[in-house]
């Protein structure tokens, strides 16, 4: 995939990209996982332009509609995510959108 990805790139090809990455760091790293073992499988993949951070408190996200259905929507470990997203913030590529 990050060879297409490249290829693509070189080729003058726009990509819009969801690939959840770095909400997928910031779980594992909220369930206790070492931040450079979870980054592992970036390695190599084009960094992205741009990331859209839409920042919404975690007490405010706990009010949506069907909160706690899932297993992972428990407001203690939510709050751990969203702390770690904020830790891994760069603001450089990143922009922040609120909801």
């Amino acid at each position: 995939m990050a060879h297409k990805m490249k290829t693509d790139l070189a080729n003058g090809v726009n990509l819009i990209v969801d690939r959840y990455s770095f909400s997928g760091i910031t779980y594992s790293m909220a369930k206790g996982l070492d931040k450079r073992w979870v980054c592992q499988p970036e390695i190599g993949l084009p960094k992205p332009d741009l990331v859209l951070f839409f920042d919404v408190e975690p007490d405010d996200v706990k009010n949506r509609e069907g909160f706690g259905e899932e297993a992972l929507e428990k407001s203690e470990f939510q709050r751990l995510v969203y702390a770690h997203m904020k830790c891994i913030f760069d603001a450089t590529y990143w922009k922040v959108s609120g909801l």
